[in-house]
């Protein structure tokens, strides 16, 4: 496994490596989760809904309508166990 090193500055700051944020796309401004072990801090990026956009497009596929979704929802089938 690689390591990067960096400090924690006076107001309890460290910077993550570029080659880090890039590799797991974590842009300026960005939101990230810190969870702790039982010997170690971890940094996870949080990824927004906007981040989601088009990653369920497939070619040829056409869109659906508001309607449709509302439809969709109102039938059970995509949330099943979510509390009405």
């Amino acid at each position: 496994m690689d390591y990067a090193t960096s400090s924690v500055t006076q107001k309890g700051q460290v910077t993550i490596p570029v080659k880090l944020r890039k590799k797991f796309n974590i842009a300026l401004n960005s939101r990230v989760r810190i969870s702790e072990g039982p010997n170690y801090v971890k940094v996870e990026p949080i990824n927004s809904v906007e981040s989601l956009a088009g990653s369920l497009y497939q070619p040829g596929q056409k869109p659906l309508s508001i309607n449709d979704l509302r439809k969709i929802r109102e039938s059970g089938l995509l949330f099943k166990g979510e509390a009405k």
